[in-house]
């Protein structure tokens, strides 16, 4: 993968943050909403405008030049040239012909790119969300596991307790049972006498 010159370091979350945003061409025309945004690395490529509440059709823009500024997405082409831009591969995905077609239509270099490494934000955040759950199980696990560990060391302990608490109770009987042979040798001896 090489990045472009000119590629934005914007941090991601903030890129994701222009999401839904209003797009507006060079001359400030409003172009549509941006929907989707693919990203090269941590770098935000190529975004998805759609155009029109009812329409499917997709248009696809670079983003090196981007910027965003209260009123929305502001892009440095002109809606012709937006327009007439490609749209998405049959399969709704961004491949090698549409980037090819960003390269023509909106004359900027964007890197020798695999497409197999852009990752549209949906799918950023699917992953995001999967790592987040997976964070909260383990983080439960392992809670889960001190209190069982704790629980154990308590039951450890009351059985040490109860081993101790036995064995003094069994040196107790014996104590007790030498004490009553002795009494009982003790009462002999003196029924012998008073015979």
């Amino acid at each position: 993968m090489t990045v472009p010159r000119g590629v934005p370091e914007h941090h991601p979350q903030q890129a994701e943050q222009w999401l839904g945003r209003v797009v507006l061409d060079a001359d400030g025309e409003r172009v549509g909403k941006l929907s989707e945004i693919h990203f090269l690395g941590s770098r935000p490529l190529v975004g998805e405008i759609r155009r029109g509440r009812f329409t499917r059709r997709v248009h696809l823009v670079p983003l090196q030049e981007a910027s965003l500024a209260d009123d929305g997405v502001h892009l440095p082409y002109r809606i012709s040239a937006i327009e007439a831009a490609g749209g998405l591969s049959e399969d709704g995905t961004v491949g090698t012909a549409e980037l090819c077609a960003l390269r023509t239509t909106y004359g900027v270099d964007l890197g020798t790119v695999d497409v197999r490494e852009l990752v549209a934000s949906r799918v950023r955040r699917a992953r995001a969300e999967q790592q987040r759950q997976a964070y909260e199980r383990a983080r439960r696990l392992e809670e889960e596991a001190q209190y069982r560990a704790d629980e154990a060391a308590a039951a450890q302990d009351e059985a040490e307790r109860a081993a101790a608490a036995a064995a003094e109770a069994r040196a107790a009987r014996a104590r007790a049972e030498e004490a009553a042979a002795r009494a009982r040798a003790a009462a002999e001896q003196v029924t012998s006498f008073t015979r």
